[in-house]
C-alpha cells in the first residue's frame, strides 16, 4: 500500500528504475506534512527499507 504510493509518485519510472534520491525525495516530501506523526514516519521508512534492501 504505502510502496504502492511511491511508485505512483513518479509514473514515468518502472519500479526498478527507482534510486534512493527518489526516495529521499519522497521522504523528504512525507515529512513537511504536518499532520505525518513520527511513529508513522518511521514506519514508512521500515517498511521501504524492507521492500528495497531485504
Amino acid at each position: 500500500m504505502h510502496v504502492e504510493t511511491f511508485v505512483k509518485s513518479t509514473p514515468e519510472l518502472k519500479l526498478l528504475e527507482h534510486t534512493a534520491e527518489n526516495l529521499n525525495q519522497y521522504f523528504a516530501g512525507l515529512a513537511q506534512q504536518s499532520e505525518i506523526k513520527d511513529w508513522i514516519f518511521t514506519q514508512h521508512v521500515e517498511r521501504y527499507r524492507f521492500y528495497f534492501v531485504e
